[in-house]
């Protein structure tokens, strides 16, 4: 029933018509000037078939954290900074910005091909998380996209997606054997809806991020 369900999930996101729209990070609340170095592989990434590759550097502040990520999949770059609050030992807030630039080939005055960035897939976004995580590394948590701001639109064929709510699922290795921790995470939108054209459609938009950090 398990790999059942894994399978159909891993067949959602493969298929969804998008791409992340969150970068994971460790549930642990860092100490004052601790240093975290992550690295996952994100599902979807570019054309729903190349997964993502991310990696990031988080700096503990005492009551928080600030982060800075990056990540390619070949045509599409995105980076972002983001902040973390810790409320209690177990409750997490954070926003997390990220800036997606997705670049396809386009011809120019002089006959050749040039960059240029596609305006239905480039974006802004800004995305508040809440997370409650225990001691064995296990940890859910709700996501909620504020902004989703294309920001080059495409003449030809404006699209525009509303993101609603996610719920994150997670868990982190804390074996004090590792000096790499591996990390999945799994975020489900309830509801993405996209409009192109006119027409309003429900798009499947799972998240499956694979990582390690240190």
């Amino acid at each position: 029933m398990a790999m059942r369900l894994a399978s159909v999930l891993v067949i959602a996101a493969v298929a969804s018509a998008g791409c992340a729209v969150s970068h994971m990070e460790t549930p642990r609340q860092l100490e004052r000037g601790e240093v975290v170095i992550h690295g996952s592989v994100d599902i979807p990434g570019w054309y729903f078939f190349v997964p993502r590759g991310q990696g990031s550097v988080m700096y503990g502040l005492g009551g928080g954290d600030v982060t800075v990520h990056a990540g390619t999949a070949g045509a599409a770059t995105n980076a972002g900074i983001s902040g973390r609050h810790y409320l209690n030992d177990q409750w997490t807030f954070g926003v997390q910005n990220d800036l997606y630039l997705a670049w396809l080939e386009d011809e120019g005055a002089g006959g050749g091909f040039v960059p240029r960035p596609r305006g239905d897939v480039s974006k802004l976004s800004v995305t508040p998380r809440l997370i409650r995580s225990s001691e064995d590394g296990a940890y859910i948590g709700v996501q909620v996209p504020l902004l989703m701001a294309f920001f080059i639109r495409d003449r030809d064929r404006p699209v525009e997606r509303w993101l609603t709510p996610g719920i994150v699922f997670g868990k982190e290795s804390r074996s004090a054997h590792r000096s790499w921790r591996p990390q999945l995470e799994l975020v489900l939108s309830v509801f993405p809806l996209e409009r192109s054209d006119g027409d309003l459609t429900f798009v499947p938009w799972p998240q499956i991020h694979l990582g390690f950090n240190r």
